[in-house]
């Protein structure tokens, strides 16, 4: 594993109310939809879709639905639609396997 990747200490994200902040930072244009791993306390996410256009957003959030068993409008991209650094809102009743995704891919 890349030495910049360390061992997350859960969590890594922040819970306001009913919602999970989760901080993340997207790979556009990679090969495959996957979990690279926690960096610098945030979920590094790789994209099969161009940053142009949103492309890249929209990917995100299927991605990361069918990942948590949502619905698409359940994920909200709160901070960051033209940059790679990412602030995502989820429902909090998936805290559960947010936790597992983040400890299978630390």
């Amino acid at each position: 594993m890349n030495s910049l990747f360390v061992a997350a200490e859960l969590p890594i994200y922040s819970i306001s109310g009913e919602i999970i902040k989760l901080p993340v930072v997207l790979k556009p244009q990679a090969k495959n939809n996957q979990i690279l791993g926690v960096i610098n306390g945030r979920l590094k996410i790789a994209i099969n879709a161009t940053p142009v256009n949103g492309m890249a957003n929209k990917e995100l959030v299927a991605f990361m639905a069918k990942l948590l068993a949502l619905k698409k409008y359940e994920i909200a991209i709160m901070n960051g639609l033209t940059n790679p650094l990412k602030l995502l809102s989820l429902p909090l009743d998936v805290q559960f396997k947010l936790d597992e995704i983040i400890k299978n891919n630390s």
